[in-house]
């Protein structure tokens, strides 16, 4: 949009100045505080340039209305590469959190395992009925507070506890 409105200013202001040519006169009578008169020797070459036609100026518009366009295009290539480059980045991110939650799920199914996996152990030893019944009570609550750790809802958590609860009764053989 800038583009649009600023190329046509710069050719317009270029053409204008193109055409002043900066030739003004000298004054008709030299001002008494401006100093003393310099004289500039008129039989040296200048080196300003020839005045533009109109055709060469109307060229040097489209080459640089071109050259815009062309600018244009690769930011525009630019800013898409870029987004791409985001998206892949959010997509890679959102990829390594469901492993670690997924790895997290694994976690908390083997410390269960394990947890069950001792009590079975124990059942070989001489426990009374009342420290079985304390054993199955602490896998439940260690199963229970894992849950939590792990950011579960509360349904999951009381699920879990019910069903490490069952599995600990059955391997101790309650």
């Amino acid at each position: 949009m800038n583009t649009k409105f600023l190329l046509p200013l710069a050719a317009i202001s270029a053409l204008a100045l193109a055409a002043c040519g900066g030739d003004t006169p000298p004054p008709a009578q030299p001002d008494p505080d401006a100093g003393p008169e310099v004289v500039i020797d008129e039989t040296q070459e200048t080196t300003e340039p020839q005045a533009e036609t109109t055709q060469d100026l109307t060229r040097t518009v489209e080459e640089i209305q071109q050259e815009a366009a062309e600018t244009f295009e690769q930011i525009l290539q630019q800013t898409e590469q870029t987004g791409e480059e985001m998206r892949d980045l959010g997509t890679d991110a959102m990829q390594s959190m469901n492993n670690q939650l997924q790895g997290a799920e694994q976690s908390l199914e083997a410390q269960v395992d394990e947890l069950i996996a001792g009590l079975a152990n124990l059942r070989d030893e001489n426990l009374t009925d009342e420290q079985k019944l304390q054993a199955v009570a602490s896998a439940r609550t260690a199963a229970e507070n894992a849950a939590r750790l792990a950011g579960r809802s509360e349904q999951q958590i009381a699920a879990l506890g019910r069903s490490t609860e069952d599995r600990a009764r059955e391997a101790l053989g309650l």
